[in-house]
């Protein structure tokens, strides 16, 4: 015959439900422990008990500081490759393998004047991403960190794809590091 028992609350506080058993006592302590597994909405308010005080508003304004340096890298990496593809700043900046693309024997060969459009398009599409993050910091919590969030796992998603595809990983660790830094402080304030 299969028993029932209600929701109970451990020492911790820590809700866990035993449900319909249909044997002895390791079946029940078998679900019991499957049950406080799977059942981890505890750790929210945990986290924000440990949190408490002075230690949240550090976290808090370490979040804010670390989403301006992200919007302030995406404006230098707008700035680099609106106003200054051309340069050997800028490819030295992004490695470019080549730097003799730069001085061809022909003019119409310039590999940077050939893509400074698709590098212009690239600057403005990371102004876009600055100007979020700008946007989620001026609103007040909480719609302003669901726009950092927004913005942040973009930027994440980005550095990811970019590392992958130029097979590069010092793209994600300019790029998408400090976006998943500042995803991860605001997640803890």
């Amino acid at each position: 015959m299969p028993s029932f028992s209600a929701s109970r609350f451990n020492a911790a506080g820590v809700r866990f439900n035993e449900g319909w058993f249909f044997g002895g006592s390791a079946t029940k302590e078998k679900h019991r422990m499957t049950s406080l597994a799977l059942n981890i909405s505890w750790l929210t308010p945990t986290l924000n008990m440990a949190l408490a005080g002075p230690i949240k508003e550090k976290i808090a304004t370490a979040a804010e500081i670390s989403v301006w340096a992200v919007a302030g890298l995406h404006v230098f990496f707008l700035i680099l490759e609106m106003f200054f593809w051309e340069t050997r700043f800028a490819f030295g900046f992004f490695e470019h393998p080549d730097l003799k693309i730069l001085e061809p024997k022909d003019p119409k060969l310039n590999y940077a004047t050939i893509t400074k459009t698709l590098a212009m398009n690239q600057g403005l599409y990371n102004g876009f991403l600055a100007a979020g993050l700008v946007w989620g910091l001026l609103l007040k919590p909480p719609a302003g960190h669901d726009i950092q969030i927004f913005f942040l796992s973009c930027v994440v998603v980005a550095g990811i794809y970019g590392a992958v595809t130029l097979k590069r990983p010092g793209v994600f660790f300019l790029q998408g590091a400090p976006a998943a830094i500042a995803l991860a402080l605001i997640f803890l304030s």
